[in-house]
């Protein structure tokens, strides 16, 4: 789950587990020329978001009303509509839309490169981790340690890899939950 200051009220979290920007799902071509969420705001499309991800509130930083963000329950469901045509750009991580592209081939549609999202004019960083109760603290301790150790040995990389990650997803080791529980 994406660490978020918000999300960090709700759950104790993991040290970062990997990093996941964000992507758009367009037509092929992207005739609008769409790369971050204030281009999508400048377009007027309508984009598709799953209810509750981060992409969402990317979006609503960025400007883009509730009129036109077509909020969805599924992965699967957000491929669909921007195939369908109910929307005409999907955000998701880049890892999920690469998923759903490698299951769906000739459907029309490409993926943007991955980039850094922004709220409140600030680059956030896209890390994922872990979400246990609050309280757990021992447990968590002996999760981040193993999870160090996977990361640091290399296999987190052999481990990830038959599910689209890299090692440009593996986070940069000074970054820590607080940072990104922190509002900025």
């Amino acid at each position: 789950m994406t660490i978020t200051p918000e999300r960090c009220g709700l759950v104790a979290f993991s040290r970062p587990d990997f990093v996941a920007p964000p992507a758009f799902l367009l037509p092929e071509g992207n005739p609008r020329g769409i790369g971050t969420f204030q281009g999508v705001a400048r377009s007027g499309v309508v984009l598709a978001v799953l209810d509750g991800s981060a992409e969402l509130a990317y979006a609503r930083a960025a400007g883009i009303g509730d009129d036109r963000l077509l909020v969805v329950d599924t992965q699967s469901g957000l491929f669909r509509a921007v195939v369908d045509g109910r929307a005409q750009a999907g955000a998701l991580t880049a890892i999920s839309l690469r998923d759903e592209l490698r299951r769906n081939p000739g459907t029309g549609v490409e993926i943007t490169r991955p980039f850094e999202p922004t709220l409140g004019g600030r680059t956030v960083v896209p890390a994922a981790g872990f979400a246990m109760r609050t309280g757990d603290d021992d447990l968590r301790a002996a999760f981040d340690a193993e999870l160090a150790a996977l990361q640091e040995s290399g296999e987190w990389a052999r481990i990830t890899e038959p599910f689209g990650l890299g090692a440009d997803n593996l986070p940069d080791p000074d970054l820590t939950t607080g940072t990104l529980c922190s509002p900025g």
